[in-house]
């Protein structure tokens, strides 16, 4: 006896054998070992001895046991995903996928190619059932791959298909591959995976509609802004003008003049407000007017360090940084004025007495931009709180005058004319705002 070997069972085939004078050929796995063998049993001439042949075949068999459960693994992937395998012979012009994974678009009332375990479908039958506006996309990219212009291709398309009268109408993700080649080297088969995507389209489109009703709610609140703004704002300067009036109609005094200037100060300040939310709100709608003509660049800067100068409430020293060249700059000058006394005007709020504060620009003819900056050295601006200092409503310190909306108009309006803003993260001394203006020739247009 051999303890490796059932016995029993060794006996049954050796009977068998004899009784039947066949040869058999069976596999044996061996428990203790961990080994298999294909062994063959036959008779010998004299049918008085029978013969045992064996091989080791414990690789081949762990290899096939190891791609059935890669098959199933991958059967099971398939399904759950929802993803239909295919292939297309294009010698024979069909296309081919298994029968228990068709789709509707893919049934066909004859089928004379197809068996109980495929699904075979004319190519020419296939593409009656792609949506029209689709098919001229679908024919060019299947021509690429038929000629050896792609080797692969991934694209989305529409699928008609026939239910209870009904027509219907699938959107499907197509992956297509080069699968082999003939003698000359020419493409004859494609294979690929089908996968059916209609919902992820319409929720697509659901997403795509409720963006665009964001965007036109938020149009229609910058446009009631702009409204309301408008209005308020007329009746505020009648109260500043007559209020004016009305003071130098009475016989002056301090008290008299200190009301004045109360009544004169905040008013600005909410005509201020006011500006500044209708510019907001004309930003945003794409409703503020740009002016482009040529505007000498010193001159310009000059006048604005000149009026911030003469506004200002503290002692810091704002200058132009000299000495400059006479620069004709193709811009909105009112605008770009806007920009330039918004950045000064926030740095003033922000240095000491004593402190300065500078305007400069370089021309960078490589970017084909001025490089305007406001440089000063006040209290600066963390790093975490940079990037948020540009959005509306937004301020760092509570107790200083302002809307929080005047560098939010700087980026809208600096974007608008082509260029960005931002700070200077490596300059550490206060804070260095920088933004870039183009230099090629506009068309004046209104936004």
């Amino acid at each position: 006896q051999n303890s490796f070997f059932d016995m029993e069972y060794i006996i049954g085939l050796l009977d068998n054998v004899r009784k039947t004078k066949k040869n058999i050929k069976f596999t044996y796995y061996f428990a203790k070992t961990g080994t298999y063998y294909d062994f063959l049993v036959c008779q010998t001439l004299n049918n008085d001895e029978v013969e045992f042949f064996g091989i080791d075949v414990t690789d081949k068999v762990k290899s096939e046991n190891s791609l059935k459960e890669t098959t199933k693994t991958l059967e099971m992937t398939l399904e759950v995903a929802h993803i239909i395998p295919w292939k297309w012979d294009l010698k024979r012009h069909t296309i081919t996928c298994e029968a228990n994974r068709t789709m509707r678009h893919m049934a066909s009332q004859e089928r004379p190619k197809s068996t109980i375990y495929t699904h075979t479908i004319e190519e020419k039958e296939y593409f009656k059932r792609i949506h029209p506006e689709d098919l001229e996309y679908v024919k060019q990219t299947y021509i690429d791959l038929r000629d050896g212009i792609k080797q692969y291709a991934k694209g989305e398309f529409r699928i008609l298909s026939e239910n209870n009268g009904k027509t219907n109408i699938d959107w499907i993700e197509v992956n297509a591959s080069v699968a082999k080649y003939d003698e000359k080297l020419k493409p004859k088969e494609l294979i690929g995976s089908l996968l059916l995507i209609t919902s992820r389209k319409k929720q697509e489109a659901r997403l795509i509609a409720a963006k665009e009703a964001a965007k036109e709610a938020d149009r229609l609140k910058s446009a009631f802004l702009a409204n309301m703004s408008h209005e308020i704002r007329t009746p505020l300067n009648a109260i500043v003008g007559f209020s004016s009036l009305l003071i130098n109609s009475v016989e002056p005094s301090e008290e008299l003049q200190e009301y004045a200037n109360i009544i004169q100060t905040n008013s600005n300040l909410l005509l201020q407000l006011i500006s500044d939310v209708l510019d907001v709100s004309r930003l945003e709608s794409g409703k503020l007017q740009f002016n482009y003509e040529w505007c000498e660049l010193v001159t310009h800067c000059q006048n604005m360090i000149t009026l911030t100068n003469r506004n200002k409430t503290t002692n810091a020293d704002v200058r132009l940084q000299m000495p400059k060249e006479p620069y004709m700059l193709y811009t909105d000058p009112l605008r770009l004025q806007q920009i330039i006394i918004n950045l000064l005007n926030n740095a003033l709020k922000f240095t000491p007495a004593g402190g300065s504060i500078t305007l400069d620009y370089t021309v960078d003819k490589e970017k084909q931009c001025i490089l305007f900056s406001v440089i000063d050295t006040g209290t600066g601006i963390p790093g975490d709180k940079q990037e948020l200092v540009f959005q509306r409503f937004e301020k760092l310190n509570e107790f200083v005058q302002g809307t929080g909306l005047g560098l939010a108009i700087c980026k809208l309006t600096i974007q608008y004319m082509g260029g960005d803003i931002w700070i200077d993260k490596n300059y550490k001394n206060g804070a260095r705002f920088i933004f870039s203006h183009p230099i090629k020739k506009q068309e004046s247009t209104e936004k």
